[in-house]
């Protein structure tokens, strides 16, 4: 939703184009550095901690951009484009981490549509928050609450104990 609605969020705040087009760029800026941090850290912590992190930084960043101040605007997105970036490594890492390597390709596509599917859902949630209820703040204090919980209930994820075929 953050993505898809770029535009019409910055004009809310009575910002340009160009002010949403400085945004996208910082928002790419913040995905490729955390991607090349993840990855780093992707060797050295436990998944949990990673995805803490990166649902943390989403918690952020729709906190700065629901208080509205418009000169945090574009670090907002920044932040933002840093949590997907590092949800990219943590997705790339944790399902052969936690499920080996056997049934990847099963396990990532099943997981790519989930996802796919999900990421349709912000832009509604953004669109009927705009529409009744008189701009984007709503929903953006609604995704900061969801990835406060989410984040929080992933300090308890450990990769699935298999069981031994004998």
């Amino acid at each position: 939703g953050l993505v898809f609605h770029v535009e019409t969020i910055f004009q809310h705040q009575g910002l340009g184009n160009g002010d949403s087009a400085r945004a996208l760029r910082f928002l790419a800026l913040g995905m490729a550095t955390m991607q090349i941090l993840g990855g780093l850290l992707a060797d050295r912590l436990a998944t949990r901690y990673l995805l803490v992190t990166s649902i943390g930084l989403i918690a952020i960043s729709c906190t700065i951009l629901a208080l509205g101040n418009v000169a945090l605007f574009t670090t907002g997105y920044a932040i933002y484009g840093g949590a997907q970036g590092l949800m990219t490594i943590v997705a790339c890492t944790a399902w052969p981490r936690f499920f080996g390597r056997a049934h990847l390709g099963k396990i990532r596509g099943t997981s790519l549509t989930a996802a796919i599917a999900g990421s349709s859902v912000g832009p509604l949630i953004m669109g009927v928050s705009t529409d009744y209820l008189d701009g984007f703040t709503p929903a953006l204090w609604l995704f900061a609450g969801g990835a406060v919980v989410v984040a929080i209930a992933c300090f308890w994820v450990v990769p699935p104990r298999m069981e031994r075929e004998d």
